[in-house]
């Protein structure tokens, strides 16, 4: 293979400026959040594709293979050295990880050019494997980690989208010296519980009242974790996204309400304390609350995942800034909201009760 100086800072600057203080503090701590994760996904996936073209490029005319030894080579020190470029610091990080990350991005990237070589056109179509893409996207983690150490992070808050829905009641605030949580769907099952207990009473005004906390605290957390995929969408995609998203949020949470209103019908008719059948009621409306949220969650992320698609293939064959009229807009909501129905016309259950529990990277 040619020899090929290797670039990545223009791929590793716009990520690097992207990641707020929170996310780099959940890096810190070893525990991304799904958002981070997703973000960094992306970042393994341009390196992945930047390589594999220029290598292509630069093997015009070539018929045999690659070697992943010839790749790791060329790659060097590059990500690691770019990351630091973009994050200002005087030298690199020393840590397995940036080894361990250059050399499956190697094996990767190698793949993927004897791939398209393989075919008449050389065209780079190949797809990363969800569980090679999960183990790069650990290394990068581990090596963000390390460059965290050396960092002085402040907490940063992300731009105000819409309207600002006021702080849960129940939600704590964080402490100067706190580390962040990653956040999980799961979670917000304890949350809405304690909306149940909070709002116990005979008033029948109170289940209004109850729906509309349990609505308020979904459309909260879920966007907590949306929210960051969203960052390149224009305002007024935005409203019209979480416009419609608001109706999901609403029906989940009248069905959320409903089954906590009878967890509490049921409780009365106890008197006996912790009784076995009581527990399984317990339990029966938990697993309820937790399949409504999850699939819930799982529609507003892949909504929320395509339109970030959408917006950067736009950038990509259309870099001049072109206004867009609420009707092409509307199209293409509607385009999207069919990708998750069935053929007789029915919303697609996204998410198992008794599945195991998905990485969102791994669904990339």
């Amino acid at each position: 293979m040619p020899e090929l100086r290797v670039t990545l800072f223009p791929i590793v600057e716009p990520f690097v400026q992207g990641v707020t203080g929170d996310q780099w503090l959940l890096l810190r701590s070893g525990k991304p959040d799904d958002a981070t994760l997703i973000v960094v996904a992306d970042l393994v996936v341009e390196v992945v594709t930047s390589l594999t073209k220029a290598i292509l490029a630069a093997c015009t005319g070539m018929k045999t293979s690659v070697s992943e030894e010839s790749i790791r080579s060329s790659l060097g020190d590059a990500l690691s050295q770019s990351i630091a470029q973009a994050l200002d610091l005087a030298s690199q990080v020393e840590d397995d990880s940036v080894e361990l990350c250059a050399a499956v991005i190697s094996k990767e990237v190698a793949e993927s050019v004897n791939s398209a070589l393989s075919t008449p056109m050389h065209t780079a179509e190949r797809v990363i494997r969800p569980r090679r893409l999960n183990v790069m996207v650990g290394h990068i983690c581990t090596m963000l980690k390390a460059f965290a150490r050396k960092m002085r992070i402040r907490r940063s808050q992300r731009r105000t989208r819409q309207r600002e829905l006021s702080p849960a009641p129940l939600e704590k605030p964080l402490v100067d010296n706190e580390e962040p949580r990653a956040e999980s769907p799961v979670s917000v099952v304890s949350l809405l519980i304690g909306v149940q207990e909070q709002s116990s009473s005979g008033d029948s005004v109170i289940d209004i009242r109850k729906q509309k906390s349990v609505e308020e605290l979904i459309d909260q957390e879920l966007r907590k974790i949306t929210d960051p995929v969203l960052e390149d969408l224009p305002d007024q995609v935005y409203a019209l996204l979480q416009e419609e998203c608001s109706l999901e949020i609403a029906n989940t949470a009248m069905g959320i309400t409903a089954l906590l209103t009878q967890q509490e019908e049921n409780q009365e008719r106890t008197h006996d304390g912790k009784s076995t059948s009581q527990h399984k009621q317990e339990t029966k409306c938990k697993r309820g609350v937790k399949l409504r949220v999850k699939n819930c969650l799982a529609k507003r992320f892949a909504k929320a995942w395509i339109h970030r698609m959408v917006v950067k293939l736009k950038k990509k064959f259309h870099p001049e800034p072109k206004a867009e009229t609420t009707k092409s807009m509307m199209s293409l909501m509607s385009g999207v909201s069919a990708l998750l129905m069935t053929e007789g016309g029915k919303r697609k259950k996204l998410v198992s009760l008794k599945g195991s529990r998905t990485s969102p990277v791994s669904s990339i």
